[in-house]
This record gives C-alpha cells, structure tokens and sequence, in this order.
C-alpha cells in the first residue's frame, strides 16, 4: 500500500489515501526516499502534487515522519 493523496475529510481532519497497484512489479524504482514530519502537512502535499509516494510511517527520534519515494522517476 502506498500513500498516494492527503485530504481532508469527515468534519476537516485529514486522512491518507492509500492505494495498492495490483499489477505492478513487486519492486520500487531506485529512486532518491525523503523524510517528511507528520505535522509538515503542507510538504507532505506538495511531495504528493509531484508524484511522490508514501510508502512508510517512521517514529524517529520521538517524532513521526512519513517515507517518501518518487513514484516516476524524470526521465
């Protein structure tokens, strides 16, 4: 599952959107993986806007970020 859109939903709290690729290959491009704080909503959404994907929520350090990867690496 990979975290594709934040949005806001039910009476304005925020929710991930997650979506499963059925038919893609088991493995990730090798593409560069960016931190982002969980508060940081507003990073969080332009990663998104930009085609990153998130694919993991890490507690690091006594906070919690969220793993980004971009999905379609520029060719």
């Amino acid at each position: 599952m990979e975290i594709v859109a934040l949005k806001e939903k039910y009476g304005g709290r925020l929710r991930y959107i997650f979506m499963k690729d059925l038919q893609a290959a088991t493995s990730r491009p090798d593409t560069e993986e960016i931190l982002v704080k969980m508060e940081d909503t507003t990073g969080q959404l332009a990663f998104l806007k930009k085609g990153y994907r998130g694919i993991a929520i890490e507690k690091m350090d006594e906070e919690w970020h969220v793993r980004f990867f971009l999905s379609f690496p520029p060719e």
